[in-house]
């Protein structure tokens, strides 16, 4: 399990201006995060996680490697910099999770019975036309 205070110490911040809420101060300061994380240089992963994430993030890592996750939802640096973090909290749960694969299950007999019916009724509509 991830916390967040290791995935911060190991991730590098930018902060911007924000085009978030904010009225006029919006334009004094700088409350939007950037947070970049390396999953290849983390320490936070086992291989077999860190090959897991990086087939899940193929087409989502900047050319040197690293994840790039955005907040501006708060005129707050500090609660965007917590949210940025939780964001990838959540992206690399949802990427190390286990694939559970599914079970086929049996079509009940109601389901054909009433796919049969559906099929006899349409046969007689049918041949209710013709002669």
């Amino acid at each position: 399990m991830i916390r967040p205070e290791d995935l911060e110490a190991e991730a590098t911040f930018n902060f911007s201006r924000s085009s978030g809420p904010g009225g006029q101060h919006v334009n004094k300061t700088e409350s939007k995060v950037q947070m970049k994380w390396n999953p290849m240089e983390s320490a936070l992963l086992t291989p077999a996680e860190r090959e897991q994430l990086l087939n899940s993030w193929k087409g989502k890592l900047l050319s040197d490697g690293t994840f790039l996750v955005e907040s501006e939802k708060t005129r707050s640096q500090w609660r965007n910099k917590k949210d940025a973090i939780a964001k990838l909290l959540l992206l690399i749960q949802t990427a190390i999770a286990p694939v559970i694969p599914r079970k086929p299950s049996r079509i009940p007999r109601a389901a054909k019975e009433k796919r049969r019916k559906e099929k006899e009724h349409r046969s007689e509509i049918k041949a209710g036309r013709r002669m």
